[in-house]
């Protein structure tokens, strides 16, 4: 069976955030998965319902998600006595695969 992959790239989120709403809905169908998904209070749970809404087609396959790190935006803080501390905005990379 052909398995098809769906991706929501350099979402602005943390992956550790995002893995937290991940872990809830891996393995189910995709009904149950969406069901679940719309009540979560999480603010990563409306970028996975998104990406679960354009896998749509293949609604009867199992879901299987994967979150990865992204390129980190790095920005500076200033501090006292002419410091600066660094500041990284972190990104994530939803990768959806139906099966």
């Amino acid at each position: 069976m052909k398995t098809q992959k769906f991706q929501a790239r350099f979402i602005r989120m943390s992956p550790t955030k995002v893995r937290r709403v991940v872990r809830l809905l891996d393995g189910m169908s995709y009904e149950k998965a969406s069901q679940v998904v719309r009540f979560l209070p999480y603010r990563a749970s409306k970028c996975i319902e998104k990406l679960l809404k354009s896998a749509n087609a293949e609604a009867k396959q199992q879901v299987h998600l994967v979150v990865d790190q992204a390129p980190t935006l790095k920005r500076m803080r200033p501090r006292a006595q002419s410091r600066a501390y660094p500041i990284r905005k972190r990104c994530c990379h939803i990768t959806l695969q139906l099966s």
